[in-house]
């Protein structure tokens, strides 16, 4: 058997398709498995989290408080302990023997030293020097079936146990590109000797299209352009490498219909590499509201939980942040009647609240049922997935599945070794360390006709005719070693030869050539932006040809050539005054809220988007916080105060009492946001402000709500021909003044007292007419805010209670709400003439259509932040 090896070939698949048999390309990982194969030396490793774990436990035995790592391990143990294990293995794998038998070792070496005498016998699973040391005692007695051993690096490149493998097996190294590849007098052939040293003198030839280098402002524009490059002709001669963005390109080959190369990139914020860390993040007390919704959102092929309830409680917990709230409760009520209990078992299980705080630490036993409970999930989905033939599913699944795997194996040796709980930071590295291997499982495989390609120069193992260096961005430079001159001198005496900065530095620009010399026709290279770090090797090829210039792909008419379409430009639409539908609009079945008549008077076009198109925006995009959740939990916490109120549960003498329990369980429920870490003063502010405000309502209710206090009462009622409804925030009914009707705000006191001044209360004025058509007479009408506990009124019916705030007119509710029948009149014949109007506008220059009309309710114009439709509507100029 031949066998080709190189340092980068591991989980390469740099060569072209070729009539071989018996012929591997291995790299070491691959090489030294196969040869364990050969020699009966194969067996299943634990991985490296376990290996991990083990040597943490060494190096706990061997601490004495004086050790070089003592200080580190108390605030890190993981971290050291991989870190440590690093240099251990490296050591290994250059000659070491876990001992120093020429000259006693002193300071680090000496402790690792030590902590490598506590291994022994401990079963300790190898490393890779350990490893092919037990290869070569066995290739001593025993043959392999390798006839041809071919190095792609000089022997002395390789770390000392290697080359005593290699010289076992007869390895030869014969240099891939003696020669120029490129055909003599071009301008590659000419880069080729030029890197190679085998350059004359002679001035650099012109262009001549042999290579090519080319930036994008944008990596889109950048991947499309060597999407179609790759398969201008025949592939079969075609050499990709990549520099990063792997994924981008797949996407674009896949969506131009080329063969997708199934890159693999590191990623992982994939969802289903989510559900473990998020299941983790939920078992913290307090709860992590942003974890709860973040769960109920993942894609429903990995979410273990019914869709629909999924679906339901996101809103929930988007507006109501915690568990077992009034609306929690609600949803799981209307679920349970139409399903069976299965899902909501399922419930308890994934989401069954928090069950430790910081300070604990999780138990490995609750951290292993929740490991164990997504790996199980995870192999079921993936068996039903395979039966309906979905491969990237399958392939999701399985990286889950390996993740859960990997993170259960580490707590249970954890558990093992008497470890009772562990901290969050702990945990989280933990499955930072699990979710490796799955992050780089490529979701897409790779596809027939494909492009032979590599992830890194130095995989570069054969010729091509032409080769692309996609994104040659700036590669991570070899770093210095971490051993002192004393150290390495130690080290040597001991047989371990150590390479220098300069010897990587060295072979890490040897690597990076590679791409170029094995360029037979054309060599193409593909840069970042400007101002993006480029690769070191543009420095070099721009030195030797000056004249070589970069092509911004912007700037051409045709920049990829053949196999791509020109595209003429085209503005986005403009923003209108109005459009036309062309067909009229009916709202005679249409029910209004307030809310709703407020959109429509002020802006038809979005109102239609919203009510009539039914194109609304996700209502669990994310979580209340700040002044609305503030406003919620002020709102809600009124709603129980009134019901108390009502049932003679609470009077301004039992207030504080009532408040000290009602405040913390709401928050729990439906607040749980202001409870995370670092959330303190926000809860305090909050809890201090609410107090305030329903501390002064209080009295107020008990006085002119002397014949019932109501909160959000619904009130039905008609608009002209169409239904009105409200919900009222308090409805006072008072003998004395008859019906009294507050609307609470957060904040705004001033922009309220001018809707108060200017007649332009239009919330209260629907309210009004609702409680008109209910009671008989109009209400008097208010605005509490809750951030300052003040109440407005320009009605003198709420007494000493309100700030009294003068009308600049002297209309009454009665002829406002004329004045919105009229507004409303003015809206609906627009829209039964099929006419959507864009918003509100005055002045000469403003379309009929945006003008209120004069006796009409001069509301203010909608806020266009507000306004999630405005570039749906069309797009401002810029100015």
């Amino acid at each position: 058997m031949k066998v080709v090896f190189g340092i980068h070939l591991d989980g390469e698949r740099s060569w072209h398709r070729q009539h071989a048999f018996n012929t591997l390309v291995l790299g070491p990982s691959g090489l030294l498995s196969q040869l364990e194969l050969y020699l009966g030396l194969s067996s299943p490793r634990p991985g490296k989290i376990a290996r991990i774990i083990d040597y943490l436990q060494a190096l706990k035995h061997c601490d004495d408080g004086e050790r070089f790592f003592s200080r580190s391990l108390r605030v890190d143990e993981f971290g050291v302990a991989a870190a440590l294990l690093t240099w251990r293995d490296e050591l290994y794998l250059h000659g070491w023997s876990g001992e120093f038998r020429h000259q006693p070792a002193a300071g680090r070496l000496r402790d690792l030293a030590d902590v490598e005498r506590q291994l022994r016998g401990s079963g300790f699973s190898p490393g890779n020097g350990e490893r092919l040391v037990t290869v070569l005692r066995s290739l001593e007695h025993l043959r392999v079936p390798v006839t041809e051993l071919r190095l792609l690096e000089p022997l002395e490149r390789h770390p000392l146990r290697w080359q005593q493998v290699i010289r076992c097996l007869n390895g030869t190294h014969v240099p891939l590109w003696a020669e120029p590849q490129a055909p003599p007098g071009s301008q590659l052939c000419y880069l080729q000797q030029q890197l190679t040293g085998q350059g004359d003198g002679s001035d650099a030839p012109p262009a001549d299209g042999s290579i090519t280098v080319v930036t994008a402002d944008t990596a889109l524009q950048a991947a499309a352009y060597t999407a179609s490059r790759m398969h201008q002709a025949d592939g079969g001669g075609l050499l990709l490498v990549h520099g990063g963005r792997a994924g981008l390109l797949d996407h674009v080959l896949t969506s131009a219909g080329y063969p997708r190369q199934g890159a693999f990139e590191l990623n992982p914020a994939r969802p289903a590499l989510q559900l473990l860390p998020l299941l983790v993040r939920l078992a913290w007390a307090p709860l992590d509201a942003e974890a709860l919704l973040a769960l109920l959102t993942l894609p429903r092929d990995i979410n273990p939980l019914h869709p629909e309830l999924s679906r339901q409680l996101a809103v929930v917990v988007a507006r109501q942040p915690g568990i077992g709230g009034e609306e929690w409760r609600k949803v799981l009520e209307r679920f349970a009647a139409s399903h069976d209990d299965a899902a909501l078992k399922d419930l308890d299980t994934w989401i069954p609240g928090p069950c430790s705080g910081a300070e604990q630490g999780l138990s490995v036993t609750e951290l292993s049922r929740r490991a164990n409970a997504v790996r199980d999930f995870f192999s079921c989905r993936a068996e039903e997935a395979e039966d309906e033939s979905d491969r990237a599913l399958v392939n999701a699944c399985r990286e889950g599945e390996e993740q859960a795997a990997a993170f259960g194996g580490a707590i249970d040796r954890l558990a093992t070794r008497d470890v009772p709980a562990l901290t969050r930071y702990q945990i989280d590295q933990l499955l930072a360390a699990a979710s490796e291997r799955g992050s780089t499982r490529a979701l897409q495989v790779r596809e027939a006709g494909c492009a032979a390609d590599a992830g890194h120069p130095g995989a570069v193992c054969t010729t091509g005719d032409r080769t692309i260096w996609w994104w040659a961005s700036s590669p991570p430079v070899e770093q210095a070693g971490v051993w002192s001159a004393d150290e390495r001198l130690v080290l040597e005496r001991e047989g371990v030869r150590l390479p220098s900065q300069d010897e990587r530095l060295g072979w890490q620009a040897d690597d990076w050539l590679r791409p170029v010399l094995a360029s037979r026709d054309s060599f193409t290279l593909v840069l970042p932006p400007e101002g993006e770090e480029r690769h070191p090797l543009w420095q070099a090829i721009s030195a030797i040809l000056p004249g070589l210039n970069v092509l911004p792909l912007e700037e051409c008419d045709h920049p990829a050539g053949a196999g791509m379409v020109h595209i003429d430009h085209r503005p986005l639409p403009a923003a209108l005054p109005f459009r036309d539908l062309g067909r009229s609009v009916s709202i005679g079945r249409h029910t209004f809220s307030a809310t709703s008549l407020e959109k429509l008077l002020q802006s038809p076009a979005a109102w239609f988007l919203e009510y009539i198109a039914r194109f609304t925006p996700s209502r669990a995009s994310g979580i209340n916080d700040g002044p609305r959740l503030s406003g919620l939990l002020a709102h809600r916490l009124v709603q129980r105060l009134c019901r108390d109120l009502q049932d003679s549960r609470v009077s301004s003498v039992s207030f504080d009492t009532w408040y000290e329990q009602a405040w913390p369980r709401l928050v729990a429920e439906e607040g749980a946001t202001l409870l995370m870490a670092g959330r303190r003063g926000e809860y305090e502010w909050a809890r201090a402000r609410i107090r305030q405000a329903l501390g002064s309502l209080l009295p107020l209710l008990e006085e002119l709500g002397d014949a019932g206090v109501v909160s959000e009462k619904v009130l039905e009622g008609h608009i002209d021909d169409c239904r009105l409804k409200g919900y009222v925030d308090l409805l006072l009914e008072s003998g004395r003044d008859g019906p009294l009707v507050i609307d609470m705000k957060w904040a705004g006191r001033t922009e309220r007292r001018r809707e108060l001044a200017d007649g332009r209360y239009l919330q209260l004025l629907v309210y009004a007419s609702l409680a008109r058509q209910a009671y008989g007479r109009w209400p008097g009408l208010a605005y509490y805010i809750l951030d300052g506990a003040q109440l407005l009124s320009a009605s003198h019916r709420f007494s000493r209670y309100a700030s009294f705030v003068r009308p600049t007119g002297a209309e009454p509710d009665s002829v406002l709400w004329e004045r919105v029948l009229v507004s409303f009149r003015w809206r609906k014949e627009q829209l039964e003439r099929g006419l959507l109007a864009a918003g509100l506008a005055s002045g000469p220059d403003a379309h009929e259509a945006l003008c209120m009309p004069q006796d009409g309710l001069q509301i203010k114009p909608r806020n266009p932040s507000w306004n999630p439709y405005r570039y749906v509507a069309g797009w401002e100029a810029c100015s």
